[in-house]
């Protein structure tokens, strides 16, 4: 069954490979590895946490591939907990954007993206840097709130250049505003690239 389960994952002679120690295997092979475990109860749901943290961009990929394919192939459904939104906009059909430990935006991936209401995910978008270069790299300010000492209202306000009156006061329900579901007071009403609370790092204007 392990042999199957390397062969389902596409791993090399897994006749060989199973009989081997980690060590001896590449990160790219111990991930797959790791899928196939997950994989050998047969499960209707894969839930793969950051299943690409300290993969180089070739075998990110190629684990990418494998796990859309998996999907197809086997019919099981998959939650991909990311921090990474080019791994987000090339494999989820939805997406739920968290901050301070509850859900800002919700809903399918290209309104997402394209039709972005809350700043947070904004500002999230903002901070990914173009294959080609060009634009300026934004950043949020502030840091993210403790878990410990969560502020009153939305958890975004104190970093947020939209807060008004009700944001450190009223917690915002999460909405259906069109494209996508969002809880925020102020959601962003022009397009994710105009609307990005973010500071421009090369010294030019927001």
């Amino acid at each position: 069954e392990a042999e199957r389960l390397f062969e389902l994952v596409a791993i090399p002679q897994p006749a060989r490979r199973v009989r081997q120690y980690p060590h001896e295997f590449s990160g790219g092979m111990r991930q797959r590895a790791m899928i196939a475990m997950a994989l050998a109860n047969k499960p209707d749901l894969l839930i793969a946490d950051e299943p690409t943290t300290a993969l180089d961009v070739t075998v990110q990929a190629q684990i990418l591939d494998l796990l859309g394919e998996l999907r197809e192939e086997l019919g099981i459904g998959m939650v991909l907990i990311t921090h990474d939104l080019g791994v987000v906009a090339g494999i989820a059909d939805e997406i739920a954007v968290m901050y301070g430990g509850s859900v800002v935006e919700r809903g399918a991936t290209e309104p997402v993206f394209y039709e972005t209401a809350h700043p947070y995910t904004a500002g999230l978008i903002g901070a990914v840097p173009t294959l080609d270069g060009t634009g300026a790299l934004r950043q949020i300010e502030g840091t993210p709130p403790s878990i410990f000492s969560r502020p009153p209202g939305c958890a975004f306000h104190p970093r947020c250049g939209r807060a008004g009156a009700p944001c450190p006061v009223d917690t915002p329900r999460l909405l259906d505003r069109g494209g996508t579901a969002c809880a925020c007071h102020f959601p962003l009403t022009e397009t994710a690239e105009a609307a990005r609370p973010a500071r421009v790092l090369d010294g030019d204007p927001a």
